[in-house]
């Protein structure tokens, strides 16, 4: 997957394909996306500054249904936006002030909170950070992002992987103890993992030991791993 000079967007559509090819009204944006991500189902999102547009296969985060050409996201059509993530089935967006905009499946409270719907076609305010993220990131069911060397997560917690503390509610937008002074943010789908001057602090689902090694418990809580060991 590559954003195009002119705005459009080349893919590889399956394992059959050779080539690249070019999504027809991606490659009549006006200009080049500003962020483009790709998701664990079989959709993407992007953003030339003001809102966000969805396209693939993917149903839920897409929310129009199956779609081959970008469809502009209900709520976001005035929203600057100054990062993006898609998770599985779901994507975030924060605008330039710290908002956070969340839509797509939300069986297990991936946007923040349990609602009667299990897909939200729309997006929904989760919150506001301090100030707008250097990174956002986005794993199975929840997302983190990373502003002013602090991190702040929200979605399911059934792992820890919001906070390290496991709970079927899930979690509105809170920041993790402990952590100050991070310089990058990810996860690998149930665990999150923050780097900071003194090594690695990871939390949530441990089953492989992914978390931390250290410990065999399936769910840990935020723990430091010096950057020497």
């Amino acid at each position: 997957l590559a954003g195009g000079a002119l705005g459009g967007h080349w893919l590889w559509p399956g394992k059959d394909a050779a080539a690249p090819s070019s999504s027809a009204a991606a490659a009549q944006a006006a200009t080049k996306p500003a962020v483009l991500r790709a998701g664990s189902g079989s959709f993407v999102c992007s953003s030339g500054g003001t809102g966000v547009s969805c396209w693939g296969a993917d149903a839920q985060a897409n929310t129009q249904g199956a779609r081959v050409s970008p469809t502009a996201v209900p709520g976001l059509e005035k929203v600057k936006v100054s990062a993006l993530s898609v998770g599985k089935g779901f994507a975030v967006a924060v605008d330039d002030s710290g908002k956070v905009y969340a839509w797509g499946a939300n069986e297990v409270g991936q946007l923040g909170k349990k609602t009667n719907e299990a897909l939200v076609n729309q997006a929904v305010e989760v919150g506001k950070l301090p100030a707008a993220p250097t990174a956002l990131v986005s794993g199975y069911e929840h997302t983190c992002a990373l502003t002013k060397g602090t991190v702040w997560c929200f979605g399911s917690n059934r792992y820890g992987q919001v906070n390290g503390t496991v709970s079927d509610t899930p979690s509105g937008l809170v920041q993790v103890d402990k952590i100050n002074g991070a310089t990058q943010i990810g996860t690998s789908g149930y665990d999150t993992w923050a780097t900071v001057d003194k090594g690695t602090w990871t939390w949530g689902n441990n089953s492989w030991g992914q978390a931390d090694p250290s410990q065999s418990v399936v769910n840990v809580a935020p723990t430091l791993i010096p950057a020497d060991s």
